[in-house]
């Protein structure tokens, strides 16, 4: 699920009162606060894309806002 879908059913199907506009900005913002904290990532995650990218080119595909998964990235390095 997209960004604007999550978005869009929280407003509308679990009744949160803001517009999705404001609930995007508000859990975008509360994830980056939390990864910065601590990011989650599995162990030797950094090291198994780092390995597979000596050999292979590689891409990023994702349904989470851009400036999550860039800040994921610049915080994993």
């Amino acid at each position: 699920m997209s960004a604007p879908e999550w978005s869009r059913f929280l407003h509308e199907e679990a009744g949160v009162p803001d517009e999705p506009a404001e609930i995007n900005r508000e859990v975008v913002a509360r994830m980056l606060e939390a990864y910065r904290g601590e990011l989650p990532l599995l162990p030797g995650a950094v090291e198994a894309v780092r390995r597979t990218a000596e050999a292979f080119p590689l891409a990023l595909a994702s349904s989470s806002n851009r400036e999550v998964f860039e800040a994921v990235l610049d915080l994993a390095g």
